[in-house]
């Protein structure tokens, strides 16, 4: 006859009711808080893309220096447009490098490590960014390589992360949400960097996003896990939900067929609209307040503010066309639905906008412009 231990039972129904209680810890979906972590995480990432785009302003700005016998106008950094072009654009020298190999790297260490370490470490980087200026120009294109080097798996990664967290209903929504971070991040750092630059200083800029991209990092890898069935506190409900609603595919090994790829013409298509799309984005976040402010002659923190509007309505814009895009498909196919709103965005909005702007320069009119101009993100 076998006796059950009352100590021992009491000790299993103790440890299941402190995992039950662990599970039930917080009634936020777990799949919610990591949408709102990644939402942060694109956030700090364009935050640092876009620092020196607003601080170079101040670095070349001239200023009144006096000597014992004359004032003259000195800025800290006496760089031309040519070699200005090259510290603005050499970021993306890096970042195009590691996008590729980074869907790879994922699926061997996890996309939530890649994710908050390519972050984490261009958020380090960025903190070093007034010294390597200090040594020269092309100690300043290196760091900036660096950092794009390491912001080059974030897209990849996360893109690994959402096949594991996002239930196919959802995924849009949770998608566009944390995608929408960048344009936010983009317009803080426009807005604010303007005005720490001016009232503090331009090294401040990269002080205060280097180090909220740090603090990040240890709430992102604290706080999520690289799947739904590896996080500590998530509830079996919910548990259950993600992993019954997945989109799953079965997976198999292809020759991929790179000759019939190269000469697709929808492929094609989808690069060069792609390229017309980041052209405008990106020659827009890195040449704008140079612009505002030695063209149009407005003021730095003017400059900033200015220069964050349009990121403002392309991060509402783009949480709405997923949402649009979601009822469309309801009705027509995705194809139509997707040739129609990248045909509105890029050509019917941001062409014609932009050519408008080309030809009235007026600081009202060409604000306005520059609005519409942002709708691409359709």
């Amino acid at each position: 006859m076998s006796h059950t231990n009352p100590s021992a039972q009491s000790g299993a129904w103790s440890e299941n009711n402190e995992l039950s209680n662990k599970r039930q810890c917080c009634i936020i979906p777990k799949r919610y808080i990591l949408t709102v972590l990644a939402f942060f995480g694109f956030f700090n990432a364009y935050l640092i893309r876009a620092n020196l785009s607003i601080a170079i302003v101040k670095m070349i700005e001239p200023v009144h220096n006096k000597n014992n016998s004359s004032i003259y106008m000195q800025s800290a950094y006496n760089w031309n447009t040519k070699t200005q072009g090259y510290i603005l654009s050499s970021f993306f020298y890096g970042y195009i490098i590691t996008q590729i190999p980074a869907g790879w790297i994922a699926t061997r260490i996890g996309g939530k490590n890649l994710f908050g370490f390519g972050i984490g470490l261009s958020g380090l980087l960025t903190l070093f960014t007034s010294s390597f200026a200090s040594i020269g120009p092309s100690a300043l294109i290196f760091l900036r390589i660096l950092e794009g080097l390491s912001q080059g798996v974030i897209y990849p990664s996360l893109h690994s992360v959402w096949s594991k967290w996002a239930p196919s209903s959802e995924k849009t929504k949770m998608t566009t949400f944390a995608f929408a971070g960048g344009y936010i991040g983009t317009l803080t750092a426009m807005c604010f960097g303007g005005l720490i630059a001016k009232h503090l200083s331009w090294e401040w800029v990269f002080y205060i996003s280097g180090i909220i991209a740090v603090s990040w990092t240890g709430l992102w890898l604290f706080f999520t896990a690289e799947s739904p069935s590896k996080h500590q506190t998530i509830t079996p409900s919910e548990l259950s939900y993600i992993e019954s609603n997945l989109l799953k595919t079965p997976v198999k090994h292809y020759i991929i067929p790179w000759k019939q790829i190269l000469k697709s013409l929808p492929t094609w298509a989808i690069v060069v609209a792609h390229f017309a799309q980041n052209w405008g984005f990106y020659t827009m976040l890195t040449e704008l307040p140079t612009f505002l402010k030695h063209v149009l002659k407005f003021q730095l923190d003017e400059t900033g503010f200015i220069s964050s509007l349009p990121y403002l309505l392309m991060a509402i814009t783009l949480y709405g066309s997923g949402i649009l895009s979601d009822s469309l498909i309801n009705r027509f196919s995705t194809t139509i639905v997707r040739k129609m709103l990248i045909v509105i965005g890029t050509h019917h909005l941001s062409t014609q906008y932009l050519f408008h702007y080309a030809y009235f320069m007026q600081e009202v009119n060409g604000m306005l412009y520059l609005r519409f101009a942002s709708l691409s993100t359709l």
